[in-house]
């Protein structure tokens, strides 16, 4: 959360305007291009560097300001495609199940600083914790130190649990609260993450801890959210959690790509277990097989009586 996260907030001023001027299946590609772009250079930004005359680092912060505008553009796009197809008032859970996937991507996202050889923390002296996880050797600096990669990566996996369990687990209303559990969960790693990074990898100006300060924003803003939205659901549900006057759930209906899908219950959709009595019961394979047999026995048909009627 440094360049990147600056970068991003900036051209989100200019991502909302060219979503309503320009086609955003094409910004969504443009975006993933950057993003495809950013990360071979980040792969490449060593090689790179002597033949543009810059130093990795300067290569590197580079391609982090391409990826802030790939995700300014990115996740904007498809937020706004997501709110074009889910209901207005379960947008707010739609972006809570969003949240986790894009924990799960910051987690893996981590192991990019560990190819890299970046975002570390202080020396480890001791030789008995001189191994890998808890510390990695650095090339650079012929040292030893604090994986603060692998522990981020860790601790977004965790969030990433926590907030997978409470949106299968806990389907009921307020809409969003999963949305403000991400902010505060990831607020707070990286809030205890930053102070202990090498002073290299901090976001500072006039003195000021930037991406701390970013970190902590981010946190109180989570917490603000959530209490908001249990707030707001006591005032019209009569209940923070739930309803204490209505359908308990926030996402009770299955929504269809098309007219013609038909909904099945499954195991795996948690709507199903809400309201089973919406759902027709799944095809076995034995009857979707007759039903090909079947449709090719009526083909077979059709083709007899044309070529009948042409007789």
């Amino acid at each position: 959360m440094s360049m990147f996260a600056v970068t991003a907030l900036i051209f989100r001023f200019i991502s909302g305007p060219a979503m309503n001027a320009f086609n955003r299946r094409k910004l969504v590609g443009m975006a993933m291009s950057f993003m495809a772009t950013a990360y071979l250079g980040f792969s490449f930004a060593p090689k790179i560097a002597p033949v543009v005359g810059l130093e990795a680092i300067t290569v590197l912060k580079c391609f982090r300001l391409l990826q802030g505008v790939g995700n300014a553009f990115g996740s904007a796009c498809c937020l706004t495609i997501v709110s074009d197809t889910l209901p207005k008032d379960k947008f707010t859970t739609g972006m809570g199940y969003y949240s986790v996937a894009q924990v799960v991507a910051q987690a893996i996202g981590r192991w990019g600083n560990f190819f890299n050889q970046e975002v570390y923390g202080a020396e480890v002296t001791n030789p008995a914790l001189q191994w890998f996880p808890f510390a990695v050797y650095i090339d650079s600096e012929q040292s030893w130190h604090y994986a603060f990669f692998f522990y981020e990566c860790v601790a977004n996996l965790m969030v990433a649990g926590i907030l997978f369990w409470n949106a299968w687990t806990n389907g009921k209303k307020p809409n969003g609260l999963n949305g403000g559990l991400y902010f505060v969960c990831y607020g707070l790693v990286r809030s205890i993450m930053e102070p202990l990074r090498d002073p290299r990898y901090i976001l500072s100006g006039g003195g000021v801890p930037w991406s701390l300060v970013m970190s902590l924003a981010m946190l109180v803003g989570g917490l603000v959210w959530v209490f908001l939205v249990l707030l707001l659901n006591k005032r019209k549900e009569g209940a923070f959690i739930g309803s204490a006057n209505g359908d308990p759930y926030g996402i009770s209906e299955y929504v269809k790509d098309n007219k013609e899908e038909v909904a099945y219950f499954t195991k795996v959709n948690m709507m199903c277990k809400v309201h089973p009595d919406r759902y027709l019961p799944a095809p076995t394979k034995r009857n979707t097989g007759r039903k090909k047999e079947q449709g090719t026995e009526n083909a077979v048909q059709e083709n007899q009586q044309n070529g009948d009627n042409e007789v």
